[in-house]
């Protein structure tokens, strides 16, 4: 895959092609190439602290009940289980970000397999709908015009006007905790990174737009079903509901394939194998869950409600927000200064910046380097005058353990976010 950073800061390191320089560009070619197993062990901890906290919920949801107490005992456990699945499944979407760039594994359909089928299709999108909006990302980062994450937070109105004050800047994030807000960058946000709707960035799929319906309809016919307890029955409306789907896919796609969205970005007229792919998870999920319920009595598509759907448009919409709005707010559009370097403690780390995303600056330098190798890059990067520009690394939340009567170019991640460390340094 081409990178365009990594050429432009090659070709900068290598001006004098001292034999420093030319060390210097061998170990970071290195850095380059992801194995097929460090990665699964990352997904893997993201799956086992949602089925840990999935499972403690139900378990004491039974010993609640058995005891005879309000179901308002389950609200306190509920919400934390909320916050907790949220930010696991923005580990997720950090899988899935690394399969976009071609760095979850080395093996390619290793790599496009299972960041769809581990990481994307749980959250609802898919690798190949992501990879075309975020690589517009990467190579317009910060362009008010063609950057599709500006774009998607300008439509959800989260396109915030930096520099602001560390009050300011709070009272921003928790204002952001209103519920209709979270609905609606979440909205906008699937807009482009799960139906691919928004086809100025890329290619608009018939398919993809039928997603959310059939996922709709399917859930409310299963539902009804289970409801009313009709198991022998339960494969026929699946079905039924797959093969409608394709029919009306081939419908559509007959209607329009003759005609353009955009001028310059035609519609897509086959499905492609990842969208296939992603309407057979969900159908498998959904009857998989539907027929846990008729065997067990388990109410399972209502804990899939309340133990993942809701977490998906609060609690990971907002770490998601929180992500975007930090790793680029405040920045310019110059190579060196589009995005800065963040050192949070585990635990922010896990639910704002998974995936090596604390290290952004890198990543966008050398986004063919894993996420596992980017503190290594960091380093090495760190010797270069152009690369230690003041600011650019963030320590701490609200405050920040090196920041110091002798060293204060190092702000906190709120400070950051202010007229100190503004590109044209003044207010706005």
């Amino acid at each position: 895959m081409f990178d365009g950073g990594a050429v432009f800061l090659t070709l900068a390191l290598l001006m004098d092609t001292s034999p420093e320089d030319l060390e210097f560009s061998g170990k970071l070619d290195s850095l380059r190439h992801p194995d097929n197993t460090t990665n699964f062990l990352f997904i893997g901890r993201a799956w086992l602290v949602i089925v840990v906290t999935i499972g403690g919920f139900i378990l004491f949801d039974f010993w609640r009940a058995q005891s005879g107490l309000s179901l308002l005992w389950n609200i306190p456990l509920w919400l934390i289980a909320v916050v907790v699945i949220g930010a696991s499944q923005h580990q997720l979407a950090g899988g899935g970000h690394e399969g976009t760039h071609f760095n979850l594994f080395r093996n390619r359909s290793m790599n496009e397999l299972l960041s769809d089928w581990l990481c994307m299709f749980p959250i609802l999108t898919s690798t190949a709908i992501y990879r075309k909006q975020h690589l517009a990302h990467h190579k317009h980062v910060n362009d008010p015009e063609q950057d599709p994450d500006l774009a998607q937070l300008h439509s959800s109105k989260h396109d915030f006007n930096f520099p602001l004050g560390p009050k300011q800047v709070v009272r921003l994030f928790l204002r952001q905790l209103w519920i209709p807000n979270l609905i609606r960058y979440t909205v906008h946000r699937a807009r482009y990174s799960a139906v691919g709707i928004e086809s100025r960035f890329s290619r608009n799929s018939v398919t993809n737009l039928l997603f959310f319906p059939y996922t709709f309809i399917l859930f409310a016919t299963l539902g009804l079903l289970a409801h009313l307890e009709v198991s022998h029955s339960l494969f026929y409306p699946a079905t039924a509901a797959v093969a409608g789907i394709a029919w009306l896919s081939k419908c559509l796609i007959g209607a329009t394939a003759q005609r353009k969205v955009n001028p310059a970005e035609p519609v897509e007229a086959r499905p492609t194998k990842g969208s296939v792919q992603r309407f057979v998870h969900i159908t498998a999920v959904l009857l998989s869950l539907t027929l846990l319920h008729v065997y067990t009595g388990l109410e399972s598509l209502v804990y899939f409600v309340a133990l993942w759907l809701i977490p998906l448009v609060t609690s990971f919409s907002f770490f998601m927000m929180l992500r975007q709005t930090i790793q680029h707010g405040n920045c310019d559009r110059e190579q060196f200064s589009n995005t800065r370097v963040f050192l949070v403690n585990p635990i922010l780390r896990y639910a704002i910046f998974p995936f090596g995303m604390d290290y952004h600056l890198p990543h966008h330098l050398y986004a063919g380097v894993p996420h596992y190798r980017l503190h290594e890059l960091h380093k090495l990067l760190s010797d270069q005058p152009a690369y230690c520009r003041p600011g650019f690394m963030v320590e701490g939340f609200f405050t920040s353990p090196a920041r110091t009567d002798s060293d204060p170019d190092i702000p906190t991640l709120v400070s950051a976010l202010g007229p100190e460390y503004s590109p044209n340094g003044t207010d706005t």
